[in-house]
């Protein structure tokens, strides 16, 4: 069972000093010569311990959600640090306006604001006769694959295990069999559910609340790791997590439950839709009558049209979006962030279902259950934190180039 609230004191280990900016944390690197491997697999440069940079001759299965960004034969989970690298920045004219638009929320391309660095990986490509149709058989094969990667990466490293939880898709994260205790950080308004979530479930978990302080030296890192993919009003509690990071004795891994909804519920056909988009028209008004119309022919015009827009937006949408909010949280707190729904074996199991059968309907509770070994109960509600004041328009060009110019990048 959890300790009540304001139990546990809000430290992990002994305090160490800030330490130097972003940077020149970089440029510290840069006397270390790369990692070479022939092949760089996506779950190489995103595991604990693996350094900033490598080179390889080649990337072996296409990466789907983690990023990974290329300079010529040169490697990266961040595009900053391959900036930094080559010491200029050529500047893609595309992303910056793209920065400046109004209403902007991130930039869904594989190219960065520099000419020079591109993102590589693809698309998840499902298999041509999924084997796994069925919600109870995709439910099994999710919380078995979860359980093993989760597992895999403890006996791995000896690492300390954060869950940064919100709703069902996190909250199921706390059920796991991990190897020591977990700690759960949450924000208002969500932690109240989540403690009692906790609570109800009886569950050994710590829950602590998450806070937001503004500390511009965090924020300047967040505002030099963002490299204006994102808008930055969205991506919080940095300050709070880098303190947890320096402070714990022990390897920190933030771990988060990204994109499961997409997966695991009906929201998959509304996920596939892009409003922005007038040739979405057909696709969201058939999203909303396909239940007028015979199974048969629902899934054949999904499996046709639906999926792969829901293939092509979970790549260029939910990658670039939540999978790079991993590189902000890296490259700002130091620790490790993983999404527990993107190791190795989930990705086969997302490659083998056919969401028009096995995702009608929202399979997580099941999910749960088979994780936890009994009905789980979940808050009837999921609010959102709202975005953050102070860091609006942070993630627009100026704020940006300004900090690269300062540090003797010159910017062309």
């Amino acid at each position: 069972m959890m300790s009540g609230p304001g139990t546990r004191p809000q430290t992990y280990g002994i305090q160490r000093e800030f330490g130097m900016d972003r940077i020149e944390e970089i440029r510290a690197q840069l006397a270390l010569p790369p990692r070479h491997t022939t092949c760089l697999t996506e779950n190489e440069l995103w595991s604990p311990g693996a350094p900033l940079f490598w080179t390889a001759e080649r990337v072996g299965e296409p990466p789907h959600f983690y990023p990974v960004y290329r300079c010529g034969t040169t490697y990266s989970w961040s595009i900053l640090a391959l900036v930094v690298r080559k010491g200029s920045l050529v500047l893609n004219d595309e992303a910056a306006r793209a920065a400046e638009a109004p209403g902007f929320r991130f930039f869904p391309s594989v190219a960065t604001i520099d000419r020079e660095i591109e993102r590589v990986g693809s698309t998840i490509e499902t298999e041509s006769d999924p084997d796994i149709t069925d919600p109870e058989h995709y439910a099994a094969e999710i919380a078995a694959a979860v359980r093993d990667d989760v597992a895999e990466l403890g006996s791995r490293a000896d690492v300390r295990p954060f869950v940064l939880v919100g709703g069902r898709d996190s909250m199921n994260l706390l059920l796991l069999p991990w190897r020591e205790r977990v700690t759960a950080l949450s924000a208002s308004p969500n932690f109240a559910l989540v403690r009692r979530f906790v609570q109800e479930n009886d569950l050994d978990v710590e829950v602590e609340e998450l806070t937001d302080p503004e500390d511009p030296r965090v924020l300047d890192r967040e505002i030099l790791e963002n490299t204006c993919r994102a808008d930055l009003e969205h991506y919080r509690w940095g300050a709070r997590l880098r303190e947890i990071a320096i402070a714990s004795e022990r390897p920190v891994v933030f771990w988060k439950g990204q994109m499961a909804d997409a997966f695991m519920t009906p929201y998959w056909k509304k996920y596939a839709i892009d409003p922005g988009r007038l040739t979405d028209f057909v696709t969201k008004a058939w999203a909303r009558t396909d239940f007028l119309l015979p199974g048969i022919v629902q899934r054949a015009v999904a499996r046709r049209i639906l999926l792969p827009r829901f293939r092509d937006t979970v790549w260029l949408r939910g990658a670039n979006w939540q999978g790079f909010h991993m590189t902000v949280i890296r490259g700002t707190s130091g620790a490790l962030p993983l999404s527990a729904y993107h190791g190795p074996r989930m990705q086969r199991v997302f490659a083998r279902v056919d969401l028009t059968r096995a995702a009608q309907r929202d399979i997580r509770p099941r999910v749960g259950e088979l994780l936890l070994g009994r009905p789980v109960r979940y808050p009837a509600e999921n609010p959102g934190p709202p975005p953050s004041a102070f860091r609006r328009g942070l993630g627009r060009p100026g704020p940006f180039l300004e900090r690269i110019r300062r540090a003797g990048i010159p910017v062309t």
